[in-house]
């Protein structure tokens, strides 16, 4: 091997995975290996580099609340869906003319847990459909629906980003310079932002239900 190697052979748990959804489509292609690749930075890298084990503990916390905070929010409005669903006797299921299938990778614990959230939004984005489709929910309350789910985590992916930065700033600080580690992960933001998602969307409405 060369001594100029800097590759690291890192662990990876792999899953074939199906969006149906344009939502969650974007979510995925838009965030998912920045994410992963700040993920990664936080959980292995931040804390072997950096002086302050507490503060790089504590960043990780931080995310961990997040990502806790989104699932209940997306189990909490799953489960409103439903109940609207089972309470107007709604049996069709959606079918979907292109769906996104991926053979994707992860390789730290958050990453699986960012890629649940995913297919969760995929799971909210089709119940949306569903009461669209069968009339319970107007065009408005669909759109708005996606892009209040879609806005949400982009913003959780920017805070990852945002979180991974600071992470890099404290090790500069113990080091007086630019990190090596600055190298492992992009500092790319997501393609788009809650902004930019909002003009490709229709003129958001508050959704009932």
């Amino acid at each position: 091997m060369s001594q100029n190697q800097t590759n690291i052979s890192r662990p990876a748990l792999v899953q074939a995975v199906t969006l149906d959804t344009p939502c969650a489509q974007k979510v995925f292609n838009r965030t998912y290996e920045e994410v992963l690749r700040n993920l990664y930075s936080l959980s292995i890298v931040a804390r072997i580099v950096s002086a302050d084990s507490d503060t790089a503990e504590e960043l990780n916390v931080s995310i961990k609340e997040k990502f806790e905070g989104m699932n209940e929010l997306m189990d909490r409005e799953m489960a409103r869906l439903q109940k609207i669903r089972d309470d107007n006797g709604i049996t069709g299921v959606p079918k979907y003319s292109d769906p996104l299938t991926e053979e994707v990778s992860y390789s730290s614990p958050m990453g699986g847990k960012f890629l649940q959230l995913i297919l969760k939004l995929d799971q909210i984005a089709k119940l949306l459909d569903c009461l669209w489709l069968a009339e319970e929910f107007d065009d408005k309350q669909k759109l708005r629906g996606e892009y209040d789910w879609q806005r949400r985590l982009i913003k959780l992916a920017n805070q990852v980003r945002d979180t991974y930065n600071r992470s890099r700033s404290l090790h500069k600080a113990d080091n007086g310079g630019e990190s090596k580690e600055a190298s492992a992960s992009s500092d790319e933001a997501p393609k788009d932002s809650p902004d930019a998602e909002e003009k490709s969307q229709a003129e958001p409405v508050a959704a009932t239900g």
